[in-house]
């Protein structure tokens, strides 16, 4: 995929990503429905535009590159 091309898909891909593997947090990826798949969650629809219109987002694989892009935290307590 061309870095700004457009998505194209016949059957409706939902995901894309493009690895570097030279330096992984330089890789990117986009989700069609957004950083959450849960449908009443404020995030499902947060990567919906930049998805229609071919844009993908960093996706930070180091530990500092995480800490440095995490905004939110989410705990899962049994």
């Amino acid at each position: 995929m061309e870095r700004g091309g457009a998505l194209r898909g016949r059957l409706g891909a939902v995901h894309a990503d493009g690895g570097h593997l030279g330096d992984l947090d330089k890789s990117e990826w986009i989700n069609l429905t957004g950083a959450s798949g849960h449908v009443y969650s404020p995030h499902y629809t947060d990567q919906t535009e930049k998805w229609v219109k071919g844009e993908l987002l960093p996706w930070a694989f180091t530990d500092k590159a995480v800490k440095k892009a995490t905004q939110e935290t989410l705990v899962l307590k049994p």
